[in-house]
């Protein structure tokens, strides 16, 4: 589970946010779930902070948001910070995957990687053969721009609502689901894989 927050610094602030920042990075690393944090500082003057805060679960992020120790440090950012937006990702590709209704968390992130892989593949793939050679006129920037574009919205639209709602028993499986449903599931995308594979095999 990831909180990404953004932060508006008060002018002449900075390195007094980046030493409260390391603080209480300090402090949210001793408890349950942690995994880890990343802070952007803005691209121009005046813009937001960035902070990526990775939990393994929602009720560990939970416990560390609700924790009495963050609250007083956060009363103390009130004399830097001026502003505050908080966005909670549940799955590693949000947009693309939904989450569980009974846990309110998205699929497992190697399940996920692998199923866009599987999304992804067999459109670039195409994309390779039929359209990247009529935009071979084009500066090597803007065509690989214009079919990464073309990618992104044909799996979007296309192959990952038909994978996601394909694979939902093994991508959220209901929790009487026998262990082996993992595994199955694995093996069948990896099989998937490998079909994909020997079919684009002809056109090489």
């Amino acid at each position: 589970m990831t909180e990404v927050i953004f932060s508006k610094i008060k002018p002449g602030k900075e390195d007094t946010y980046r030493e409260w920042a390391a603080r209480i990075q300090s402090a949210q690393a001793k408890y349950p779930g942690y995994k880890g944090t990343f802070l952007q500082p803005p691209d121009e003057k005046g813009g937001f902070w960035t902070t990526i805060m990775r939990f393994d679960s929602a009720s560990h992020l939970e416990a560390w948001m609700n924790a009495p120790e963050r609250k007083e440090m956060l009363s103390e950012s009130k004399a830097f910070i001026e502003h505050e937006q908080l966005t909670r990702l549940a799955t590693s590709f949000p947009g693309w995957f939904p989450t569980d209704p009974t846990t309110g968390q998205g699929p497992p992130n190697w399940k996920a990687a692998m199923l866009v892989l599987l999304g992804l593949f067999p459109i670039v793939m195409l994309e390779s053969f039929f359209v990247m050679p009529r935009l071979a006129s084009l500066n090597f920037s803007l065509a690989l721009f214009i079919g990464n574009a073309i990618s992104v919205a044909l799996t979007t639209w296309l192959t990952m609502p038909v994978f996601i709602k394909a694979l939902d028993w093994w991508l959220f499986p209901k929790p009487d689901a026998p262990k082996s449903v993992h595994w199955k599931g694995t093996l069948l995308v990896c099989a998937l894989y490998a079909l994909l594979v020997a079919i684009f095999w002809k056109f090489v």
